[in-house]
């Protein structure tokens, strides 16, 4: 069961919700030296992970005293691939929740200057009734007018699958023990939010046993309701996303980004020598990159589950390197065996860390490091090596060990 969390607010929820699609932001494809912006194709990777028939729940974020709004709501299901569209999409006037998407927006491009840049967030002085008070502001990156509303133009197409109006707020999904005893902590979206740099991420992909948690904690504290669907988003345009594969002059990728949004997007796609590593796609439980696995921020590239006759068997865990692979890369292995069994195995039992297969991806691999990787000695399976090559834009790979 593959679920994914889209992070929204106050102002982006009801529209999602009530126009039944989400959205991320669109940061700049170039960064400031001019190259090729990773956290732009990182977000790629993210949305790119994304099936039709995947769970979908919201993520709502405090904003200002609006404490008793924060928390998880849902449950939809994704009807489209993802697409690019600089649409401005409106609320409805007829909205039917207590949080109403009346006089609300998601833009796609700024109302302004119209791109379609995603907005930035400042703290500004203003007076409000008679009173100096710091408040947080949008603002266009490209013209620097302050915006009422999000430039969110990345989007997928929802449906609901059940719906409750409630949101499952942070004390009960992290801290309530008696959910906690019957269905576990919410390991993934506990660590995003204790890591800084993780709330930034529009999209989480969380495990199928969290799925099992807040489905299980919606339907045992809330009512289920009907939603109108008679006001869905109908796109004009959908544009793709499309990943680019630009190489340097020896064939090695520009930058990570691309591979890992290249692999989010084909790594169930029967793919040579990658299919062999990956298995069955009807095997495939789950599949999500940058999983943080520590509170300290720890995380692996991709990490997919696989699961036969009901039970957990494997877990395949790649490391992306757009270069040479090194020593570093192989020790990096041992790192996260313990953390990573008690993340997705429940424990870090010997038989758990022997169902961990260890995959690194890069350019090239020296002769000095397959030698050093299979005399590498580890609880998980041996390390498995493949290096990638670009061409006809798309990915071949070569097993190596």
């Amino acid at each position: 069961m593959k679920s994914h969390v889209f992070v929204v607010d106050v102002d982006s929820y009801p529209v999602h919700r009530d126009r039944l699609f989400c959205s991320v932001k669109n940061p700049n494809r170039i960064n400031a030296r001019g190259n090729p912006n990773s956290s732009f194709f990182g977000l790629y990777a993210d949305i790119k992970a994304l099936r039709k028939g995947d769970l979908v729940f919201f993520y709502q974020m405090r904003k200002g005293e609006e404490k008793h709004l924060r928390g998880f709501r849902g449950v939809f299901k994704v009807v489209s691939d993802p697409f690019f569209s600089d649409e401005i999409i409106d609320g409805v006037s007829n909205s039917f929740s207590n949080l109403g998407s009346l006089n609300k927006k998601v833009l796609g491009r700024c109302p302004k200057c119209g791109s379609s840049v995603s907005d930035k967030q400042k703290d500004v002085k203003k007076t409000i009734n008679g009173r100096e008070r710091k408040v947080t502001i949008k603002y266009c990156q490209k013209c620097g007018e302050e915006l009422d509303f999000h430039i969110l133009p990345n989007r997928v197409l929802i449906e609901p699958l059940v719906y409750y109006d409630d949101p499952i707020d942070d004390n009960t999904a992290y801290i309530d023990r008696n959910f906690i005893k019957k269905k576990g902590m919410l390991w993934t979206m506990l660590f995003r939010k204790t890591f800084g740099a993780g709330r930034e991420r529009s999209i989480t992909h969380i495990l199928p046993e969290e799925t099992e948690k807040l489905l299980f904690m919606f339907k045992t504290l809330f009512r289920e309701k009907k939603i109108d669907t008679s006001n869905h988003y109908n796109p004009e345009v959908m544009k793709p996303l499309i990943v680019p594969l630009d190489t340097k002059e020896n064939g090695e990728l520009v930058i990570e980004a691309y591979l890992e949004a290249w692999m989010m997007e084909n790594i169930d796609k029967n793919i040579p020598v990658l299919k062999e590593i990956i298995g069955p796609v009807n095997q495939i439980e789950y599949v999500g990159n940058n999983v943080l696995y520590g509170i300290g921020g720890e995380k692996v590239d991709v990490l997919v589950l696989h699961k036969k006759n009901e039970e957990r068997f494997k877990a395949t865990v790649i490391e992306l390197k757009k270069g040479k692979l090194k020593k570093q890369d192989i020790l990096q292995i041992g790192n996260y065996t313990k953390w990573m069994a008690q993340l997705v195995f429940g424990d870090n039992t010997k038989e758990s860390k022997n169902k961990i297969q260890p995959v690194l991806i890069g350019f090239q691999t020296p002769q000095d490091i397959i030698s050093f990787a299979r005399n590498f000695i580890t609880d998980t399976q041996s390390p498995i090596i493949l290096n990638y090559k670009v061409g006809n834009n798309t990915i071949k790979f070569e097993r190596i060990l």
